[in-house]
């Protein structure tokens, strides 16, 4: 019999084996550890990039463009809502803010057309969007 088939050198050819096999899958896992250990927020918990609302809150003054689309004030009150329950809906046509929809709370629910700005946490400022022809900008 080969000296490698023996019992005590097979357990340690067969150590050796598990050894390297570990090595290899360390190796391989440690090539894609930051899309594995990746973190990524798709709602607005954790944004901490706040708009800095304007002093007179104006009904129906146009805050922000999105695609050239204005978005104006459709309440003057905040509206408060989870951080969990808005998701990114893209940035204004600046690229310096990020506006959201809500989340729908069912699947029959339609989609929504309005757009908010997060002004502090679990605080957002409700915008419409309107059309070139409704009016004056302020």
């Amino acid at each position: 019999m080969p000296p490698f088939l023996r019992t005590p050198h097979g357990i340690l050819l067969c150590f050796g084996g598990f050894l390297m096999a570990v090595a290899v899958f360390t190796g391989f896992d440690s090539t894609q550890r930051r899309k594995l250990e990746s973190i990524e927020f798709p709602t607005s918990a954790g944004d901490k990039s706040y708009f800095a609302a304007p002093a007179p809150l104006v009904l129906s003054m146009e805050l922000v463009r999105q695609e050239g689309v204005p978005f104006c004030l459709s309440q003057t009150e905040p509206f408060r809502l989870r951080d969990v329950h808005m998701l990114p809906a893209g940035r204004d046509d600046s690229g310096k803010h990020l506006l959201y929809q809500r989340a729908p709370l069912s699947e029959n629910e339609p989609p929504q057309t309005g757009r908010y700005l997060k002004i502090g946490r679990d605080v957002y400022l409700a915008m419409e969007p309107r059309p070139e022809s409704a009016g004056p900008r302020q």
